[in-house]
């Protein structure tokens, strides 16, 4: 199966009947893989389905109710980009703390492991043990739930779970992305910008519309008024 995002080509497996997809946003990387002859291999045929694991997780989790607008940070592996995940992160914090009356804040590290700069935060008291998410958490579906605002650099999670969840997006750096630019999200490019998207948020008007922005992004990239997992059982007992 295909995820979302500019590097699904990487995943198609030239000796496969099929490959069962995601989205519309994969069926159209597809085509144009296809137009402009970008892969040596032979290209096997595509049917979109959903993903089911997007339905069977986003049943299990709810959001709590919080008077205050709760951000999830997206940890991405420092390395990528020259560590500029991280760079982002002490900038997310630094304008978060801005606002601390009106907002929580939340970072979801890799699964099973504690960044440096986590804990470099965590040791100078930038950071308190409350803004981690545990990082044993096997699905990052329910931090994500439970946030109104995404924010991150190049996470997949960020880019496909949390918009799989129609959450609002703040995509920082976004740039110096080139392959990783999620062209819906907010973007900030400095404290400064980044400030200013956060003010803005806390009025509930731009909120609520960022909110509709991120849901028409969803059904225009994603495959509406479908069941994946009645999809794919469907599928199966057309072709079995």
């Amino acid at each position: 199966m295909i995820g979302l995002g500019g590097e699904s080509s990487l995943y198609i497996h030239s000796n496969s009947n099929i490959v069962l997809t995601t989205s519309k946003d994969d069926s159209q990387i597809l085509s144009e893989i296809k137009k402009k002859k970008l892969s040596i291999l032979p290209m096997p045929n595509e049917k979109i389905i959903g993903s089911v694991r997007n339905e069977i997780v986003k049943s299990q989790f709810y959001k709590k109710s919080s008077k205050k607008i709760n951000f999830l940070f997206i940890k991405s592996n420092s390395a990528h980009y020259d560590n500029i995940d991280d760079l982002a992160l002490k900038i997310f914090v630094k304008s978060a703390k801005k606002f601390d009356k009106e907002i929580n804040f939340q970072i979801k590290d890799r699964y099973k492991k504690k960044s440096e700069i986590v804990k470099q935060m965590l040791k100078d008291n930038l950071i308190t043990k409350k803004n981690i998410v545990d990082n044993k958490e096997i699905f990052i579906e329910k931090s994500i739930i439970n946030s109104d605002i995404c924010v991150g650099t190049c996470s997949s999670a960020l880019t496909k779970q949390a918009f799989w969840m129609k959450k609002p997006i703040i995509q920082l750096f976004r740039q110096k992305l080139y392959g990783d630019q999620f062209k819906s999200a907010m973007a900030a490019n400095s404290e400064k910008e980044l400030d200013l998207i956060l003010k803005n948020l806390l009025k509930r008007k731009y909120l609520s519309k960022r909110i509709l922005e991120a849901k028409k992004t969803y059904k225009k990239l994603y495959l509406t008024n479908q069941n994946p997992v009645k999809n794919f059982y469907k599928y199966l007992s057309n072709v079995l």
